[in-house]
């Protein structure tokens, strides 16, 4: 039997508007997709202190622990998340997604 891995989906926003992104942000919560996938937010925001290097004021990051990668790929991939909810934060910045796989 495998061991079966958290996975974590580490978002980085460049925020160009944020009443958008605040309404994807909205109807993503409502939709109750990060329960049904079993997934939760760990941290979102922006740093608290820099200790090392810059961060750009209109970035934020959001890091969300799932208990598999396929969890993950279960919200992200869903009819509802790419069609509903994703669209939403069209023209609200530009977004950098990975997936991560605890080692």
């Amino acid at each position: 039997m495998s061991e079966t891995k958290p996975a974590y989906m580490l978002v980085i926003a460049e925020v160009t508007d944020g009443k958008k992104l605040a309404n994807y942000q909205g109807e993503l919560m409502a939709s109750g997709l990060y329960p049904r996938n079993e997934g939760e937010y760990l941290a979102k925001g922006r740093p608290l202190e820099m200790f090392e290097g810059e961060w750009a004021d209109n970035q934020a990051l959001v890091i969300a622990r799932f208990p598999s990668a396929e969890h993950a790929r279960r919200f992200w991939y869903s009819e509802q998340y790419q069609n509903d909810i994703k669209p939403l934060r069209e023209g609200a910045g530009r977004f950098t997604v990975a997936l991560i796989e605890e080692s």
